[in-house]
């Protein structure tokens, strides 16, 4: 049986993003910085990426002359900034909280548009997960405010793309603030994607990149997800627009993404003698989700597999006890029991943590779940999944630092 566990970490080893970043600068910036320059790195990656930037800058003796590091709390920051006195504009690293921001994300938002205000070319760091990080509202928004309407957008069972739409025309910061701050300085930005839109600009909400999507569309998302009542006294102001005089010295590269990462999968398990195909990304709730998947599952050919980039939504219970679970084990737990014999399936949040469960995913197969039928239910109804898969043996551990949304493997051993 192939360990499809040990695939995917290898993967992830390969794609991580320090040493795509170090890579990426190996080959040089793409404008002259003689005076040095800024960076600033947020997301769930923000660690790792600044430590690669950091590592291949002072290789080629460029020198950094501020940086500011936006990782999430209970994450690592980076352990040797090494930027000695080049630093004039100074140094600092942020834990903020996520997936909700504090007066943490406020001061870090600040420290960041603070720093890209000094007339110096600006290298941004970006990943998935700094729109919590990196908050500002915008003025008259009371940040408890702006908590709540993100909270219910989440609740609702919106898309991420559609969160981020919404919350980025409520920030001085996200949708080109800081391409503002840094105006008429250039601004680069590395992206680790997780977001299966392919728009960069929805990548954290898009904090140094214009967003084509304006303040009408921000609206009609807001009244479908929580109504006309509130989304029409939303305080929503324009973002920076691709045909802004700040968006003119805004570049990007895409280091890695969900399309790059289920594509590397794919090829691992093909290596090992399993015909793969790639699906179309998920994005519909878990149910439908799971439906699409066993259908996949059913038609499966001995060692063979099939592999898709997912973003299930999840609308959560607004009352009654709540259990510690996420989208992929709810995913896992909601096709285990009907998965085809010698089908397995592994369900996994790339980031290392799937919502409260306290690990990354399942690998589930149809024995685990015999006579089970009962336990299994419950736990899919109380959103305990997470806890739930642990006390299967299902549960997966995944590093931390990295973040390509959710990734689903389906594999067959036998017929």
């Amino acid at each position: 049986m192939i360990d499809l566990v040990a695939l995917v970490r290898g993967v992830l080893a390969e794609l991580d993003p320090g040493l795509l970043v170090r890579r990426a600068l190996s080959h040089g910036l793409p404008w002259p910085c003689e005076d040095g320059l800024v960076v600033l790195s947020m997301g769930k990656a923000a660690t790792p990426m600044f430590e690669g930037a950091r590592a291949a800058l002072l290789d080629s003796n460029t020198r950094v002359r501020g940086a500011c590091v936006v990782h999430p709390v209970g994450t690592e920051a980076p352990s040797r900034p090494g930027l000695g006195d080049r630093a004039s504009l100074g140094y600092r690293s942020i834990a903020a909280p996520h997936p909700l921001p504090d007066a943490r994300s406020v001061r870090a938002a600040r420290a960041i548009v603070k720093l890209a205000g000094h007339g110096l070319p600006i290298l941004v760091l970006l990943s998935g997960g700094a729109s919590s990080l990196v908050a500002w509202p915008v003025r008259g928004l009371a940040l408890e405010k702006k908590r709540s309407i993100v909270a219910s957008l989440l609740e609702s069972g919106a898309p991420i793309d559609d969160v981020n739409l919404v919350r980025r025309h409520l920030s001085r910061i996200k949708g080109g603030g800081i391409l503002r701050a840094a105006s008429p300085s250039p601004v680069h930005t590395f992206l680790i994607s997780d977001v299966l839109s392919n728009r960069a600009s929805d990548v954290g909400s898009g904090p140094s990149l214009p967003s084509a999507r304006g303040v009408k569309a921000a609206r009609a998302v807001a009244r479908r997800w929580l109504g006309d009542a509130l989304a029409n006294t939303l305080p929503l102001e324009t973002c920076v627009r691709p045909d802004d005089a700040e968006a003119q010295r805004a570049t990007h590269s895409v280091l890695a993404s969900p399309k790059r990462l289920t594509q590397r999968v794919a090829r691992e398990l093909q290596r090992r003698g399993y015909p793969t195909e790639v699906g179309p990304s998920a994005r519909g709730d878990v149910d439908g989700t799971a439906t699409e998947l066993l259908a996949r599952a059913r038609g499966l050919e001995r060692h063979t597999a099939y592999v898709i980039a997912a973003e299930p939504t999840l609308r959560w219970p607004t009352h009654g006890p709540m259990g510690k679970g996420g989208r992929a084990s709810h995913l896992a737990l909601t096709l285990g029991p009907r998965l085809p014999r010698g089908v397995s399936a592994l369900c996994l949040a790339t980031d290392g943590a799937d919502g409260s469960s306290g690990h990354a995913g399942a690998l589930v197969t149809r024995a685990r779940f015999a006579g089970r039928a009962f336990e299994t239910r419950s736990a899919i109804a109380s959103f305990d999944s997470g806890a739930y898969a642990m006390k299967l043996g299902a549960a997966v551990e995944l590093p931390k630092g990295h973040n390509l949304t959710d990734l689903v493997v389906l594999a067959r051993d036998d017929t």
